[in-house]
């Protein structure tokens, strides 16, 4: 399918150039993302095809890269009319750490084409085995729960956890099933001794979710024996394609309410107010913490009137600086979601 498209674009931008509505020099692709790597993943290469769709030979002068973490080598500088080359880009994710994006220049004649190599690095202190505290079957892991953030309906998710294998021999993981949206590319995966590994989550959101905060479980074997279950946490929000006209404000979105008694409840009442031209509903709040309650005057707001919202945080069992988010989803295109902060000290 992939060699199919690459195909169809190639011819595509061959013809366009007897119109002259291209450049000389031009990439079926304009960039390639690697993903997530490790430092220790070593070198890695995606090849990039060079179109020549002028009606003169190119002549590549020199590539030059934005970092000396990349590399290049060409199959040929001397492009034909109509031809093609290879361009092998090369990156190296040795102490490198976070997010990247490098841009590589291919000079020809009087031009240029800018092609960049994309991904994500975690550093060698990501991987300490100290960090992986929580047990997991024969695995150890970051956290008991992966918080998938914010989900929008009608879209595609991909996101990745890692796990670490603390044991002195090999460990097979295979995804079994779930009961929600969401399923893994682990079919059947070996996790080296003492090594790390990331675990592939994918779901595509629909309409059909239930809308704010949700969890769901997917269940996976270890060794062809013990079966463990993953826990994931995300909040579904609407598509809001055909969304209210309605805009939700807030009068304030922090409240900070100082130094409290450990066991004191504090309250706070927010004013509500739809300053746009419809109205809009209240589809759901959703407290980040069961230590927070709330009680809405009305989920319907028409345009230009306001609705209380009274927000109580209750502090027992809870000791030091307290930062608590309360989500508000509505079915506004324009405010979908607004989160109030709650914050301060319990002595």
């Amino acid at each position: 399918m992939y060699r199919h498209f690459k195909s169809i674009t190639l011819l595509f931008l061959l013809l366009i150039s007897c119109f002259g509505w291209s450049q000389k020099l031009i990439s079926t692709e304009q960039k390639f993302h690697f993903g997530y790597l490790k430092e220790t993943d070593g070198i890695q290469s995606h090849d990039f095809e060079l179109v020549n769709t002028g009606s003169d030979t190119i002549k590549i002068k020199e590539v030059i890269s934005s970092c000396n973490c990349t590399s290049s080598s060409i199959d040929s500088l001397t492009i034909a009319p109509q031809d093609t080359s290879k361009i092998t880009l090369s990156y190296n994710p040795a102490d490198q750490s976070g997010s990247f994006e490098r841009k590589i220049i291919i000079k020809y004649s009087k031009d240029s084409l800018a092609l960049k190599l994309e991904g994500a690095v975690f550093s060698k202190a990501f991987f300490n085995a100290k960090h992986f505290p929580h047990k997991w079957g024969e695995f150890q892991m970051k956290t008991k729960t992966v918080q998938l953030g914010h989900i929008s309906a009608e879209t595609s998710i991909s996101q990745s956890f890692w796990i670490y294998n603390k044991d002195s021999i090999s460990h097979t993981l295979q995804f079994i099933n779930s009961n929600s949206p969401f399923t893994s590319d682990t079919v059947i995966k070996t996790i080296a001794a003492f090594s790390f590994e990331s675990i592939q989550i994918y779901a595509d959101v629909n309409d059909d979710m239930k809308k704010g905060y949700n969890t769901d479980t997917l269940n996976f074997r270890q060794d062809d024996s013990i079966d463990t279950k993953l826990t994931l946490a995300y909040t579904v929000t609407s598509s809001y394609a055909n969304g209210s006209k309605g805009k939700l404000h807030i009068d304030t979105l922090l409240y900070r309410y100082g130094s409290q008694k450990k066991g004191t409840k504090v309250t706070k009442t927010f004013l509500l107010k739809n300053t746009g031209a419809e109205a809009l509903f209240i589809e759901s709040i959703q407290p980040e913490c069961a230590c927070v309650s709330y009680d809405l005057s009305n989920k319907k707001i028409k345009a230009n009137n306001e609705v209380e919202l009274k927000i109580t945080f209750d502090s027992a069992d809870r000791q030091g600086t307290q930062r608590k988010k309360i989500h508000i989803h509505t079915n506004s295109k324009k405010t979908p979601i607004v989160t109030i902060k709650f914050e301060g000290v319990i002595n």
